[in-house]
C-alpha cells in the first residue's frame, strides 16, 4: 500500500484514541525540556573550553593568566599591582604583559555624530544604552595585549606597541563603525582630552574574552565595540585606584616562542615576594583543563540524567502504544484483512509515534527558546541562544528519532507475531 493511504488511515486511528497521544506527549514534553536544558548547557561546557582555547593568538602555552588575589582596596596595594605588571614587561622572554578592560566612554568627534549614533540604534536595541546613543563601548588594553585573541582585520594595523612607537595611540573599530570611524580617523576622549587613532577595522564577528572573568563569562562580540590602547603609565597615573582593581581578573602574559616558562614563572615570584602580593602565572591550557574537570563532575551527571528521561519516554510510548494494541486488535486484523501488509502496520505505528514525538518536541523546544530569549541578560545568555539553535536542535531532533524507533520496536514485533485471525478476535 502508498505510504500516503498508510499516513491517512494512520490519522483516522489516532482520532479515536485522543486520550493516549494527549498522556503521552505530556510525558515526553516533559522529558525532551529536561533533556535540553541538560544537553545545552553540557554543550556550553565544551563549547566555552574550546572557543576560550582556540581564540589565543598565542596558544594556550604561550598564553599565562596572572592571578592576583585581590586582599586589599589601597592605594599601596594598587600600586604594588602595577609595579609588579611593570617588572614582568621586562623579562626575558615575555613578548608583552598587562590587561584588558571593558567601559563606556564618549568620543568628541562621535556623541553627536548621527551616522554613529543611527549604527549604535541597532546594536543597543532593547538595551538600556539605547538613551546613551553617542557612547563607545571599548575594550582597553594594554599595549600587546591586544594580541590576547586572534582578531582579524578588514583593513589596517593591529601591533599596538610598534604604532606607539610611532607617536600614535591606537584604536582598532568593530566591523560596524568601518563607514563612520575608517582607518585615520582621530578621536577625542571627552573626558580626558586624550587623542587616538583609529588604526585598523576588525572583521564582522570578531569577538574578545569576557570582562571581569573570561572563564565565567560569555566571549564578547566586538562588532559595536572599539579595542583601545591603555599604557601602563595610564593606569598607574590614574587617581582612580578601580582602574587598576577592574583588571585584577583580566591580567595575561604572551610569551616568546623559546621562553623558558620556570624561569620566568620564578622572577615574577620573587618580584611579587618582594612587593607582598600573592600572585601566581598559570599557562591556559592548565586553566582550560581546571575548568573542564569542574564541569565534568556535572557532566556525568548530566548524562545520567538524560539517559533516565529517555528511557522514560520510550518506555511511555512504548506502553501505551501496546495498551492501543490490545483495545484495538479488531481493528488491526481488519486492517490485514484489507490487504495492509505487516510493512504497512509497521509504518502505521512508527507514524503514530513520530507524531507524538513530534508535537512533544515542537512544545518543548518552543518553551525553553522563550525562557533562554528571555533570560538575555543572564550569565552565558548569548552563548547558551547559540548553542541552543545550532547544537541543542540538531541533538534532540536525533534523540527524538531514536525514541521513537526503539519505543516502536516491541509493538511491531508482537503485531508481526501475531496472526490476522487472533487479532479479527477481537478484545476476547
Amino acid at each position: 500500500m502508498k505510504i500516503r493511504n498508510v499516513i491517512l488511515i494512520t490519522i483516522r486511528s489516532m482520532s479515536k484514541v485522543r486520550w493516549k497521544i494527549y498522556l503521552v506527549c505530556l510525558v515526553c514534553m516533559c522529558s525532551i525540556f529536561l533533556v535540553d536544558q541538560m544537553a545545552t548547557n553540557m554543550f556550553r561546557y565544551v563549547y566555552h573550553n574550546m572557543e576560550l582555547g582556540n581564540m589565543l593568538q598565542y596558544g594556550q602555552e604561550r598564553t599565562l593568566m596572572l592571578r592576583i588575589n585581590y586582599t586589599e582596596e589601597t592605594e599601596q596595594y594598587v600600586k604594588s599591582i602595577n609595579e609588579l605588571v611593570d617588572s614582568i614587561t621586562h623579562i626575558d622572554g615575555v613578548r608583552a604583559a598587562g590587561s584588558y578592560d571593558e567601559t563606556s566612554v564618549y568620543f568628541q568627534e562621535l556623541e553627536k555624530n548621527k551616522d554613529y549614533m543611527d549604527v549604535n540604534r541597532v546594536g543597543f536595541k532593547n538595551t538600556f544604552k539605547m538613551e546613551k546613543l553617542g557612547v563607545t563601548d571599548a575594550v582597553y588594553v594594554t599595549p600587546g595585549l591586544e594580541q590576547l585573541c586572534n582578531l582579524e582585520l578588514l583593513k589596517g594595523k593591529k601591533d599596538f606597541q610598534n604604532q606607539i612607537k610611532n607617536g600614535v595611540t591606537p584604536v582598532l573599530v568593530g566591523y560596524s563603525y568601518r563607514e563612520v570611524a575608517p582607518v585615520g580617523t582621530v578621536l577625542t576622549n571627552k573626558e580626558t582630552n586624550k587623542k587616538y587613532q583609529v588604526t585598523g577595522i576588525l572583521k564582522k564577528g570578531e569577538r574578545w574574552y569576557g570582562d571581569v572573568d573570561a572563564i565565567g563569562s560569555d566571549t564578547v562580540c566586538l562588532n559595536y565595540k572599539m579595542i583601545v590602547c591603555r599604557t601602563q603609565d595610564e593606569i598607574r597615573q590614574s587617581k582612580d585606584i578601580m582602574t587598576t582593581l577592574c583588571t585584577i581578573s583580566s591580567s595575561y602574559i604572551l610569551l616568546e616562542k623559546d621562553a623558558d616558562k620556570t624561569l620566568i614563572k620564578g622572577s615574577i615570584a620573587e618580584k611579587a615576594k618582594e612587593l607582598g602580593v600573592s600572585v601566581s602565572a598559570i599557562p591556559m591550557k592548565d586553566v582550560l583543563d581546571e575548568y573542564a574537570q569542574s564541569y565534568e563532575k556535572n557532566l556525568d551527571t548530566s548524562i545520567f540524567m538524560a539517559v533516565i528521561f529517555i528511557l522514560f519516554s520510550v518506555i511511555s510510548i512504548s506502553s501505551a502504544t501496546l495498551v492501543s494494541i490490545l483495545l484495538e486488535k479488531s481493528e488491526y486484523g481488519i486492517m490485514y484483512a484489507k490487504g495492509l501488509s505487516g510493512r504497512d502496520i509497521s509504518l502505521k505505528v512508527l507514524f503514530e509515534n513520530g507524531y507524538m514525538m513530534f508535537v512533544s518536541v515542537c512544545i518543548a523546544y518552543l518553551l525553553r527558546t522563550y525562557l533562554i530569549l528571555k533570560s538575555r541578560y543572564g550569565a552565558f545568555s548569548i552563548l547558551l541562544r547559540r548553542i541552543h539553535f545550532r547544537l541543542t536542535l540538531p541533538f534532540i531532533v536525533f534523540i527524538a528519532f531514536m525514541i521513537t524507533v526503539i519505543a516502536s520496536i516491541l509493538p511491531i514485533l508482537i503485531l508481526r507475531r501475531m496472526k490476522p485471525v487472533e487479532l479479527i478476535g477481537g478484545n476476547e
